[in-house]
């Protein structure tokens, strides 16, 4: 008797193809979208980081006004416009002052699909090393008088 020889799949067929492609498209247009969110967020870390680096005399000393010019040069010199350039709050204490710099953005994805990014950066003049991570809960302050 002779014996069924039946061949085993070999290769990928092409609901596979197809299916890798659309994976791999979708995690290239989130990539394309999401990329340059974070990079100008790497940017406004830098910014805060630049205020305690200039040497321009004490951190805390600095006005809301003195600290929004310098950080408007530093944005206008690497190319960094929208909402976030706008979203600097500062928040005094007898000990320290926080100047935080919290937003969102939204990016388009396709559709009626957007993808929504957070980003909350504070500088705390005491720790001025410790910058640029979420160290007070700044809704708090701000309903405070």
């Amino acid at each position: 008797m002779k014996s069924l020889n039946t061949k085993k799949q070999q290769g990928i067929s092409a609901l596979g193809i197809m299916t890798a492609i659309l994976v791999g498209s979708f995690v290239f247009i989130c990539g394309y979208k999401t990329i340059p969110a974070y990079y100008d967020d790497f940017l406004i870390r830098k910014a805060l980081k630049s205020l305690v680096d200039k040497g321009t005399g004490e951190v805390s000393e600095l006005s809301k006004t003195q600290a929004q010019r310098e950080l408007s040069n530093f944005y206008m010199m690497n190319n960094i416009s929208g909402p976030k350039t706008k979203a600097l709050r500062v928040k005094r204490f007898k000990e320290k002052t926080i100047y935080d710099i919290s937003y969102e953005v939204r990016e388009h994805l396709f559709g009626n699909i957007e993808i929504v990014l957070t980003f909350e950066n504070q500088l705390d003049t005491s720790k001025p090393f410790e910058c640029c991570e979420k160290q007070v809960e700044f809704k708090k302050f701000s309903e405070e008088k």
